[in-house]
């Protein structure tokens, strides 16, 4: 069995990778009437919860829904999973991780998700709110209309986390998740050269 969100309601299946402010997407998600659902190997849906998961699938009458990703540059994505108090250790953990991560069933399932089916929406972490407001269902809700969904993007919890050490890219790793996430690079206009900034 397989996981997925979506609500029935409103036609939407949602996809939140790690990294990608997932829990906070959850947290606005659950005020629109999404439940959770295992989904067989046959593309069946059974309903089950609403809960935070990472799963990346489709049932198999996806063109019935739309489908909204969150989202982040991929170099931001790939060094925001990493800290620790030994610089060096953080450093060296982080590129062996890198290099085994793009060749791992989650990563790859992923871009060939994203190939089959482009998503409807997209939900930048550097663009929250103006692109939350981008889906009408949500744009045209009390819960935003309220001003209660700008307050919880704003006291995100995560936003401002401190980091004792992160890893610090070169070209070398940079290359290494441009090339394998090079049509998401594409499709959300993301620079090739910002790791540099």
């Amino acid at each position: 069995m397989k996981v997925l969100n979506l609500s029935e309601k409103n036609k939407v299946i949602t996809w939140t990778p790690p990294h990608t402010a997932s829990r906070l997407a959850w947290k606005i998600f659950d005020n629109f009437d999404f439940s959770c659902y295992d989904l067989d190997n046959r593309g069946t849906l059974l309903k089950n919860s609403y809960d935070h998961n990472h799963y990346i699938g489709l049932p198999k009458n996806h063109h019935e829904y739309k489908v909204i990703l969150t989202c982040r540059n991929p170099y931001t994505q790939s060094t925001s999973g990493f800290n620790g108090m030994d610089y060096n250790k953080v450093q060296d953990d982080f590129s062996v991780s890198l290099e085994n991560r793009f060749h791992q069933n989650y990563h790859l399932n992923f871009i060939s998700h994203l190939r089959f089916r482009k998503p409807d929406y997209f939900v930048r972490v550097e663009n929250l709110l103006e692109d939350y407001l981008k889906i009408p269902f949500i744009r045209e809700s009390e819960f935003y209309k309220s001003g209660d969904m700008e307050k919880l993007i704003n006291k995100n919890p995560y936003r401002d986390t401190q980091y004792y050490h992160r890893p610090i890219l070169d070209k070398r790793l940079a290359d290494l998740i441009y090339y394998n996430n090079i049509y998401y690079f594409d499709m959300l206009g993301y620079d090739k050269n910002s790791w540099k900034e």
